[in-house]
């Protein structure tokens, strides 16, 4: 007897991201599975605008996206108070260790919201 394998924590059915005149993402179908996930390719490949798609950064012009069984369009701030997010860069003055970054955001997660429908920094 098989076991029915678990169902993907993210999946995405012909996502298309424009910016101006440019497809950062184009008809884009896919499913991750538990467990690590990478994206790998070069600069412009579109790996940050697909991570900042799954959370509700940046909205689609097509297609639609699930994360944890969740819809993107309609439950991103669910979705950010789940996933981790540590981008390429930041704003901050100086280098600072991955460790030290975790640690933050555990700080940050930890902390009250100012308002119940806030959105995350």
């Amino acid at each position: 007897m098989s076991e029915t394998p678990p169902a993907p924590v993210v999946t995405l059915e012909g996502v298309t991201v424009v910016y101006a005149k440019h497809a950062a993402l184009s008809d884009v179908t896919a499913s991750f599975p538990a467990g690590a996930v990478g994206l790998l390719g070069p600069n412009g490949a579109g790996k940050s605008t697909l991570i900042k798609a799954l959370l509700g950064f940046v909205v689609p012009d097509r297609g639609r996206m699930k994360v944890l069984g969740l819809d993107v369009a309609h439950a991103g701030l669910d979705i950010r108070a789940r996933v981790g997010y540590v981008p390429e860069s930041d704003a901050r003055s100086g280098p600072v260790s991955e460790l030290r970054l975790l640690q933050e955001a555990r700080e940050r997660r930890s902390a009250p919201a100012a308002h119940p429908n806030a959105e995350p920094e």
